[in-house]
């Protein structure tokens, strides 16, 4: 990061900088002060608002000043809990980024501003029709609970024109609107990433979200066949039932190329022994895999035999790290590391 002499003299030699806005020191007046000074080489910027008096105002203000760095390749907006922001920031940003079609990694966090309504979050989706160069794109929504398919499908729609994407990280969480037609707009778009090879959605407490829904998306993750490393949370989706968590296991099989994988169905407590053996067959197919994290808690139903089939597949392959959490079910403990999971069940 750079010193505030560098930045209120726009030091020309700066390529990378990131500032934090955390209480009332810097005001949303304040902002005109530093865009100004923007160092016009910067490659790299990081800005956070957490908790202070910003406006969307404030957020134009920065947006405008950010959109005339033509050298600018990554770029965080973090604007958190920030009780003034509503929907004129996301439009904000999204202006700011038609300026930027060179980016090549964006980064968008609005968590816990909950102003934000379904037409804030559309327009996010205006700013990524030209990011053709864009290869890395991180967005989290988490406990926007005004937000549903309204406001994200407009988004997720433009994501399969983004052909150069290789990291994909999506951050729903409590965002109690989204349901199975957002997922079957996600699929829609993710069968087209062709380079895809990290992906990441956080689908904890989307009350909507059911088995149509993990079906298209588990359907998506079996056709970007370049995958290396899957993150999926669907922690306390409680509708969900052994036949969406099944077709998400039949995809990640065909992800041949995947070796890192972290799959939370804890809360889902519809299960049964069905779904570990989809998954641990699965597991028997990724030659490949060498870190898995499991965690099927909470799941009262899922007892010793639906573990089995997970035991073979970690036996067939002895380079695999994986912990597997089975606490508050019928097996009722949790193993961290392959031995202790052998042990069991020697």
């Amino acid at each position: 990061g750079a010193d505030l002499t560098q930045i209120l003299t726009g030091d020309p030699g700066l390529t990378e900088m990131a500032f934090e806005v955390t209480d009332n020191v810097l005001k949303p007046e304040g902002m005109g002060t530093i865009v100004k000074a923007l160092a016009p080489g910067l490659r790299k910027l990081r800005v956070m608002c957490a908790g202070n008096p910003m406006t969307d105002d404030g957020v134009g203000v920065l947006c405008e000043g950010i959109s005339k760095l033509q050298h600018l390749v990554d770029a965080t907006f973090q604007i958190l809990s920030c009780k003034e922001i509503a929907d004129g920031t996301p439009k904000n940003i999204a202006e700011c980024l038609k300026a930027l079609p060179q980016l090549e990694a964006l980064g968008i966090n609005l968590a816990y501003c909950q102003k934000i309504a379904n037409p804030g979050i559309a327009a996010l989706a205006d700013g990524l029709d030209n990011l053709k160069s864009l290869v890395v794109l991180k967005i989290c929504l988490y406990n926007l609970v005004k937000i549903g398919n309204d406001g994200i499908v407009p988004v997720v729609k433009k994501l399969g024109a983004l052909r150069s994407l290789q990291t994909l990280h999506l951050n729903f969480f409590w965002c109690s609107g989204f349901g199975d037609d957002g997922l079957a707009a996600l699929g829609a778009e993710l069968q087209q990433l062709v380079d895809l090879r990290e992906f990441s959605i956080n689908l904890k407490d989307c009350g909507k979200v059911g088995d149509d829904g993990v079906t298209h998306l588990g359907q998506a993750l079996g056709k970007v066949n370049k995958l290396q490393r899957v993150v999926l949370d669907l922690q306390w989706l409680r509708s969900i039932q052994d036949a969406g968590v099944m077709e998400v296991a039949k995809g990640l099989a065909a992800a041949v190329e995947l070796q890192d994988l972290n799959l939370n169905i804890s809360g889902c407590g519809k299960l049964s022994d069905a779904t570990p053996t989809s998954i641990g067959n699965a597991m028997k197919t990724l030659s490949k895999l060498t870190r898995f994290n499991l965690d099927m808690s909470f799941c009262p139903e899922l007892d010793l035999p639906g573990v089995a089939d997970i035991v073979d597949a970690v036996k067939a392959n002895p380079g695999l790290a994986i912990d597997v959490n089975m606490e508050r079910t019928k097996v009722a403990k949790k193993f961290s590391g392959r031995d202790a999971l052998l042990t069991e069940f020697a």
